[in-house]
């Protein structure tokens, strides 16, 4: 099994969610992706994600930005550290929701991209169009 590094975060921050392109954002804190516009800095569109697919994303920008992770990691990661049982067909369907859902926020659809490796079939995110946005951490905080 591979060790999955996370990437550095700045000293005395947190991380508190991800840009995805120019106008889709991730909140770590609310559990939502959302469509927003950027001069009313108000949403569009938004879904609210249930633990899997929360798990899912957030794995999957972590380790998957321009990185091909096999989907037998991604399954260990997802539901198997979590004590559920996963299945091929289980991350098939919360993949292919996630993929709508995002599509539907207008994020292209070579965002996520299916690769073949040595391991078997694994998934890899479009680098270039995420970014990980932070807050401060509050004195006695973890």
């Amino acid at each position: 099994m591979r060790v999955f590094l996370y990437r550095r975060q700045p000293l005395g921050k947190v991380i508190a969610g991800y840009y995805i392109g120019q106008y889709v954002q991730f909140d770590l804190n609310h559990r939502r992706i959302s469509n927003f516009d950027k001069k009313n800095h108000s949403a569009i569109k938004e879904y609210l994600l249930r633990d899997t697919m929360l798990r899912l994303l957030l794995f999957l920008l972590q380790n998957a930005n321009d990185n091909v992770v096999p989907l037998k990691d991604i399954l260990y990661h997802v539901w198997d550290r979590q004590g559920l049982q996963s299945s091929s067909q289980r991350l098939w369907q919360v993949m292919q929701l996630l993929q709508l859902r995002l599509l539907s926020l207008h994020v292209p659809p070579d965002f996520i991209t299916y690769c073949r490796t040595a391991e078997g079939k694994g998934v890899r995110l479009k680098g270039s169009m995420i970014k990980p946005y932070y807050l401060q951490k509050t004195v006695g905080s973890v």
